[in-house]
């Protein structure tokens, strides 16, 4: 936000929300709004206040947005979920959201301070995938599920405990077609933990989310994440084309059962991934001392149309070329009309391999080749044999 806008945001300080809310602090401040330590005046109840501006409540669909968020939180209602208290618009056309007032670091913050004991790192991924089977049960897909989306918190005992927040972009199921374009969720969800099948535009389930735990997990066990560029280009042209490397690769000083967990969530092919979050959670809690009881069942109405990266949805596999820029990075063309892409890479010969389609397959021989033959044959023989009895009837008479 702009100058302006932060001094705006903290002359509400002090001011009452909704008639209820008195605002005690400033939390954070983002694009669009702000968050604001807030007091129930009859309850008591602390909690952050989230503010969307009256000039951004409707633009671009974040009402719909914040209302989705509020809605799907609430709908869950599990301990990994961060609750959400309330929600409503102010007579000046800004949207609130109260949420549960949580006191700690986000798992970003821990990820850089790289002080998390790799015990801690496994309970608190055990958590995460406790609360996102949760949201499947509801047929909820997050979609958007990274390190600063996971807050590290501690309850009254002591213990560590995650929490799951922003359910902004989160899509049910189960329901009709998207009410504003998600390529806001696109642009919100940072492609490194984004799921290939989302980046590419092509219909997700609850596998999706998997992946991106696989990739959190990923990047906190071994400080960066499976595809780790500092080009956005050549990110999302990995991301589409490449298989991530196996987490024994970045630590060989892992467990197997760890390893198996991590590398069985980020697999390219969403049919040979732990078909649901609850699965990759006994795999962790389990930590090799039982085996694996494999769920590959997904059902039908698991399954969204999301769009990708770039906006657009697609049912048919698009053409993807690196072009070449000079000296500047490579940028990327995607064409959705294409049913069967020519890919081009030129002077990128490591991508070839990966987005190459295959050669076309030979076409077989039809039965109408052989049949022309016996026919033929057939033919020869007839005439032989009447060429033959008329030699020896003229012979003979």
């Amino acid at each position: 936000m702009g100058k302006s806008s932060t001094v705006e945001t903290s002359a509400r300080i002090g001011s009452v929300v909704a008639g209820k809310y008195r605002l005690n602090r400033l939390l954070g401040t983002g694009a669009i709004g702000a968050v604001y330590a807030a007091v129930h005046q009859f309850t008591g109840k602390h909690v952050a206040l989230k503010m969307i501006e009256p000039g951004f409540a409707e633009y671009e669909g974040f009402g719909v947005r914040f209302l989705r968020e509020a809605r799907a939180a609430s709908d869950i209602d599990h301990p990994a979920i961060c609750d959400v208290l309330d929600a409503g618009r102010e007579p000046d056309g800004s949207l609130y959201l109260a949420l549960e007032l949580l006191e700690g670091r986000t798992l970003d913050d821990a990820i850089e301070a790289n002080d998390l004991r790799l015990d801690e790192i496994v309970e608190v991924m055990v958590q995460v995938l406790d609360g996102i089977a949760a949201a499947h049960d509801r047929a909820i897909v997050h979609r958007d599920i990274k390190p600063g989306n996971i807050f590290l918190t501690w309850d009254a005992n002591g213990e560590l405990r995650a929490k799951i927040i922003d359910f902004g972009v989160a899509k049910r199921t189960n329901s009709g077609p998207e009410l504003f374009s998600t390529q806001q969720g696109a642009i919100l969800g940072t492609p490194y933990y984004m799921a290939p099948e989302q980046a590419a535009g092509d219909p997700i389930d609850n596998r999706a989310d998997v992946w991106a735990i696989g990739a959190v997990m990923f990047h906190a066990l071994t400080g960066r994440p499976p595809f780790d560029e500092d080009s956005y280009n050549r990110l999302i042209a990995r991301l589409l084309n490449e298989a991530p490397p196996s987490l024994a690769t970045a630590r060989r000083d892992l467990p197997e059962w760890l390893v198996t967990a991590v590398d069985g969530a980020l697999k390219r092919d969403p049919g040979d991934r732990w078909q649901s979050a609850r699965t990759m959670r006994d795999v962790l809690k389990a930590q090799g001392n039982a085996p694996i009881e494999l769920d590959w069942e997904v059902h039908e109405d698991a399954t969204v149309r999301t769009e990708g990266l770039f906006g657009q949805e697609q049912e048919r596999p698009a053409t993807i070329r690196l072009l070449d820029a000079g000296e500047s990075e490579p940028s990327i063309e995607i064409d959705f009309e294409a049913s069967e892409p020519p890919v081009t890479v030129p002077e990128m010969p490591q991508y070839q391999d990966a987005i190459a389609p295959p050669a076309p397959a030979a076409k077989p021989r039809g039965s109408g080749l052989w049949l022309g033959v016996a026919l033929g044959a057939l033919v020869m023989g007839l005439l032989m044999l009447g060429v033959g009895w008329a030699v020896y009837a003229h012979l003979f008479e």
